[in-house]
């Protein structure tokens, strides 16, 4: 084989290159076009790279544990509840951790809770007592338990926080007063009256309310035993009046009586409330109430009978007034016709 010269090699590679150039659809080497599109899949392989590449942030996995004893706080009352911190992951130095309440809730005493150090297992028991006003009556609110550490070896802070939601719950206290039972002592056989007032003591309204006397001995219930009283609002007594009957042949003495109320809280929940007292039966009432009754019939009576006697009187005296005109006309009828001369 001849071997080429220098001349000749370049002389044949620009012959080559002229000839592919003359070929139909074909690009040259230098083309501006093919550095083009080069540079855009570059470009394009580089930005998808670049995302696989990219490390996923994982969520911090949490050091402490933050559980609390209640979630429901009563309006208008302080409120104990007890939050125990927990340690579930590395040995921490210099733990500092801190609760924050949402307005309106307010927390009396310290808020702030230190440990030089915590290991997994240890505990931090912080009793806390919160006010609730009872404008917050049926509104849910969120506190916030941060925790600031320095893992075990390390140099750098760390933070976590928690979030304890905490539901403030309006509440009512029906109580009943002046209880009056009508008569006293009852007789078996007759009716009783049992009369008062019903007051929530509370700060949000009994709904549905139904004060009943419950069925038990000696007593006999009936329609007139059970009162619906609706929405009992606070600080609003409510009166009320039910009727039972004693039980014929009930011995004398003395005994329970309990009204129950059946209501509704502020979640719709069914409650109910007893109320036990005592009456009195004694067979001496029945027939004190039955010789009341005859000397009231009697009365009645006499007493109508004035009013009849006054009319007969009336009427004997008008009728006598009527008689004596008619007689009085007649005579001086006569007196006339006697005294005129005969014709």
């Amino acid at each position: 084989m001849a071997k080429l010269s220098k001349t000749n090699y370049y002389h044949n590679l620009r012959e080559l290159n002229a000839s592919a150039g003359n070929r139909r659809g074909s690009v040259p080497v230098n083309s501006p076009r093919k550095l083009i599109v080069a540079s855009f899949l570059l470009i394009t392989l580089l930005s998808v790279a670049s995302l696989c590449l990219q490390p996923v942030q994982a969520d911090p996995v949490s050091e402490l544990s933050v559980q609390v004893t209640a979630n429901v706080l009563r309006a208008g009352s302080n409120n104990t509840i007890t939050m125990r911190v927990t340690g579930i992951g590395k040995l921490l130095a210099n733990l500092d951790v801190s609760l924050t309440l949402p307005s309106p809730l307010v927390l009396f005493g310290d808020n702030h809770w230190r440990r030089s150090s915590f290991g997994p297992g240890e505990t931090i028991d912080a009793a806390l007592m919160i006010f609730a006003p009872a404008s917050a009556a049926g509104n849910s609110y969120q506190a916030t338990v941060n925790g600031l550490y320095k893992e075990a070896g390390e140099t750098t802070y760390s933070q976590e926080s928690h979030t304890v939601g905490l539901l403030v719950r309006g509440w009512t206290d029906l109580v009943i007063y002046d209880l009056l039972v009508t008569p006293s002592p009852a007789g078996p056989g007759l009716s009783v009256e049992i009369s008062g007032s019903l007051l929530n003591r509370g700060i949000t309204s009994a709904m549905f309310t139904n004060l009943t006397i419950k069925p038990q001995p000696p007593l006999i219930v009936s329609s007139q035993s059970v009162s619906y009283m609706g929405q009992v609002d606070a600080n609003a007594p409510a009166p009320f009046s039910l009727t039972a009957y004693i039980e014929p042949g009930t011995a004398d003495g003395r005994y329970a009586v309990t009204l129950v109320v059946y209501y509704q809280d502020d979640l719709h929940m069914n409650q109910q409330v007893e109320t036990s007292f005592f009456i009195d039966v004694s067979h001496a009432a029945t027939q004190t109430q039955t010789t009341t009754r005859a000397t009231g019939v009697v009365s009645s009576v006499l007493e109508y009978a004035q009013y009849l006697i006054l009319l007969v009187i009336v009427v004997v005296v008008v009728l006598l007034v009527r008689r004596f005109r008619k007689r009085s006309s007649k005579n001086a009828l006569q007196t006339r016709r006697t005294s005129m001369p005969p014709t």
